[in-house]
């Protein structure tokens, strides 16, 4: 049972959960830190003290008591990012296995990292060059909130199209890049219809989509990132290597905290960039 204290009490245990990142809103309103709750099956249960010091309160409670979670990311999506940018879609593939083991539980509840954890396994196959066929049935799909169901029903359909270079994908991937209320869907459907128009040996009209990630997408910054090193391969196959690596160097400047793995990756294309000089007769 609930007692008349747990409602005072979740504004003096939200400056824990600020702390420790994680925690649960019920729908009665108690905000719960995740340090202080135990999960057991689909049961979870945590011991609070009231701030007046009065006797401890076991309060138990299930999935559907939870209104949202707050579900801070943790390294395995920056990891798993970095790889795809470097083209690993395969290690990227199981660098977020283990994010999306410890969120499955909560993926049908508002706020949950689970469908942003599917996103990027899905978008790893789609870098590797896999199937995405039965990776996320649309059952499980359906379990989740709408918002997050439409991001990850678009994510597989961009995914599904890596390599398809037919008319009908790329209106596909323009009208999920023209219509999701995702950021990083709109983003990741303008990098598909730059890939797309590159199998089509259109690279001017690839250059342009790819332009349009950094900035229509340019806070969801490992896109930002991958559009970059597009557009900036793509410079090359118009002969303007030139700009390609000033693009480059335009990101570096405009995200000057930069980690040094990414910094090298760029240095890395930069070379690849860099008009080779005739020897000397």
């Amino acid at each position: 049972m609930f007692r008349s204290f747990i409602p005072v009490l979740s504004c003096a245990l939200a400056l824990a959960a600020v702390a420790n990142g994680q925690e649960y809103q019920l729908k009665k309103g108690t905000r719960i830190p995740a340090d202080r709750v135990k999960v057991t099956g689909e049961t979870y249960t945590a011991v609070l003290t009231p701030p007046n010091g009065g006797a401890p309160e076991t309060v138990t409670f299930t999935t559907k008591d939870i209104a949202q979670v707050t579900m801070p990311e943790g390294s395995e999506f920056t990891t798993a990012r970095n790889l795809i940018a470097a083209g690993k879609g395969n290690e990227a593939v199981e660098a977020i296995k283990p994010a999306l083991e410890k969120t499955k539980g909560l993926m049908s509840v508002p706020g949950s990292n689970w469908p942003e954890a599917m996103m990027i396994e899905l978008d790893g196959y789609s870098v590797a060059g896999k199937s995405v066929d039965g990776v996320v049935d649309d059952a499980t799909i359906r379990k989740l909130p709408s918002a997050d169901a439409d991001a990850v029903r678009n994510m597989v359909s961009i995914a599904a199209a890596s390599k398809d270079a037919k008319q009908t994908t790329l209106d596909a991937m323009k009208s999920i890049a023209n219509s999701s209320a995702n950021s990083w869907i709109t983003g990741r459907a303008w990098l598909q219809v730059g890939n797309i128009y590159a199998n089509q040996g259109k690279p001017e009209e690839a250059v342009l989509a790819w332009l349009r990630v950094p900035v229509f997408s340019g806070a969801e910054k490992d896109l930002g990132l991958r559009g970059t090193i597009a557009a900036a391969r793509g410079m090359q196959l118009i002969n303007a290597p030139k700009d390609g690596i000033q693009l480059l160097d335009d990101y570096v400047s405009d995200y000057p905290l930069t980690s040094a793995a990414i910094k090298e990756l760029i240095d890395v294309e930069k070379k690849k960039l860099t008009p080779k000089q005739k020897p000397s007769a």
